[in-house]
């Protein structure tokens, strides 16, 4: 090689992006960080000191939830699932496009450094793809009704377990799903593509899907609560938590308390899932980094390789 020597990677938060430069994490960020942990920790201690008082709530909680009408609705889920992401993308929409114009060292959470929003400015479309999300379930729950509420409520300890194992379960289905998707020609052009039509993401990319996309997601969660035979009161804080998750996935900001900064090593985050929609053939899990290490999915000698296969299995 005779070349000029080649250049150190630089750190993720000063890569070149496609629009230019990641932004570095603001001043600050890693005090913020621990005081985010910190907060956790002590809510977490305060829970398990108060274990049988926080079970005695839990009851009470369920005694009263159970007797709502709404709640034992069949529809219940998709409809909490949906006014969840109405929240919170619009609550991302607000930071976009209000909060960092008035307060410009906001922009400092932001992965790429793209301020132009406009390409997101498509409320319609939100609306009909989430239309296309929850019309099909509403009318499975008509015609098929289903729900049973069992008089025993969980412990919050159960609560809490269930919560894990249905995320650890869907994000194993789910990147078995998005390894094919990607890995098989026509699939990725047919099905998957849409979802990648920016690699800068917002909030509202959550549900940016084609109908066999969105539905191939939603079965992939169907299924891992089916498996891990989740409690409904489980179920319910599954879904406002996996629609947080998946909105900040996609909001383009990294923020103090996302999960993948309060316990690095375990869960992935919006910058790995940033660096997914950027290149396109790596990081295709979306909350934990155990399935992509360990099936070599980062790894660029590897990913030909185990992708195939992955895609040849499903």
């Amino acid at each position: 090689h005779t070349g000029p020597p080649r250049a150190a990677a630089a750190p993720m938060a000063a890569r070149e992006g496609p629009m230019g430069p990641w932004r570095p994490r603001p001043r600050g960020f890693g005090s913020q960080v621990v005081v985010c942990r910190a907060v956790a920790v002590a809510a977490l201690a305060l829970c398990a000191l108060h274990a049988r008082e926080l079970d005695a709530l839990v009851a009470r909680f369920w005694e009263v939830l159970r007797a709502q009408a709404w709640f034992r609705l069949d529809s219940f889920e998709p409809m909490l699932s949906t006014c969840c992401f109405f929240v919170y993308i619009g609550g991302f929409a607000v930071l976009d496009n209000v909060l960092m114009p008035a307060f410009p060292v906001l922009r400092g959470y932001r992965i790429q450094a793209r301020d132009d929003e406009s390409a997101w400015r498509h409320h319609g479309r939100i609306r009909g793809e989430m239309l296309s999300y929850v019309v099909p379930l509403l009318t499975l729950d008509y015609f098929f009704p289903r729900r049973a509420l069992p008089e025993a409520p969980p412990t919050a300890a159960r609560v809490v377990w269930e919560l894990f194992a249905c995320l650890f379960l869907y994000d194993l289905l789910f990147t078995a799903l998005h390894v094919a998707w990607h890995r098989v020609p026509w699939l990725y052009r047919c099905v998957h593509a849409e979802h990648h039509r920016h690699t800068t993401t917002r909030a509202g990319d959550a549900v940016r899907h084609t109908v066999v996309d969105g539905t191939g997601d939603v079965l992939c969660s169907i299924l891992a609560l089916n498996l891990a035979r989740a409690h409904p009161l489980s179920r319910a804080l599954y879904d406002a938590t996996i629609t947080y998750l998946l909105t900040e996935l996609h909001s383009g900001t990294d923020l103090p308390w996302s999960l993948a900064n309060l316990v690095p090593g375990v869960f992935a985050g919006p910058r790995r899932h940033d660096e997914h929609h950027r290149v396109g053939n790596a990081f295709y899990g979306k909350f934990f980094v155990w399935t992509d290490d360990a099936l070599g999915l980062t790894a660029e000698k590897d990913r030909t390789r185990v992708s195939a296969w992955l895609a040849a299995a499903c």
